[in-house]
Parts: structure tokens; sequence; C-alpha cells
């Protein structure tokens, strides 16, 4: 994990999984990408998925 990376888990952004092909929602909370804020984050590496919550797109801490 890079500086960058650390950086958006340490500043609470969540990280959401990336919608896989032929999905237009995500794999962690099933939302669109137009209903996640603009300050959280995507990534397609399930490692850095901070975003846990089917139900409320939230992380668990």
């Amino acid at each position: 994990m890079n500086e960058r990376d650390q950086a958006v888990i340490e500043e609470g952004r969540l990280v959401h999984a990336c919608p896989v092909n032929g999905s237009g929602v995500t794999g962690c909370c099933g939302k669109t990408l137009y209903e996640i804020p603009v300050t959280d984050r995507v990534t397609q590496n399930r490692h850095q998925v901070t975003c846990t919550d089917r139900e409320n797109g939230s992380a668990e801490r």
C-alpha cells in the first residue's frame, strides 16, 4: 500500500469495490458510482476496500 492509499484510510474515507463487468453497482454496498460521496474512492483491489456494509455503505470500524 502506498502513502496515498494509507492517507485515504487514515482520513476515514471509504474505499469501495469497483463494479464488476456488466454490473452498475459496487461490490461492497451495492450502490452506483453516482450514489457514493465524491470524497470516497473506488478500487479494483479487494484488499484495499474498507466499505463492508451492504445495507448502508459504511465501514465497520
